[in-house]
């Protein structure tokens, strides 16, 4: 690993550490961007396009949320010698 001052995103060989912030603001929302602009193209109709988005955009929010719980608990590693 390198000896320079560590930001907030520390890289290893086998992990990438991420905020909750930058998972919810950077990753999520890129896929959420990526996965509208899919619907986007592929309803015609104004009123099921935006009812779908808005399922959508409903569905990345909770699950974001759901993953903020999960990381948050405390967990117990066991190691085993």
């Amino acid at each position: 690993m390198r000896s320079e001052a560590m930001t907030s995103t520390t890289f290893t060989e086998k992990h990438a550490l991420i905020s909750l912030e930058q998972l919810d603001t950077q990753i999520m929302g890129f896929l959420q961007g990526k996965v509208l602009t899919i619907v986007d193209a592929s309803y015609s109709d104004v009123v099921q396009r935006d009812a779908v988005k808005s399922l959508i955009k409903q569905t990345f929010s909770s699950q974001v949320e759901w993953i903020k719980e999960s990381v948050s608990e405390p967990r117990i590693n066991i190691v085993n010698d």
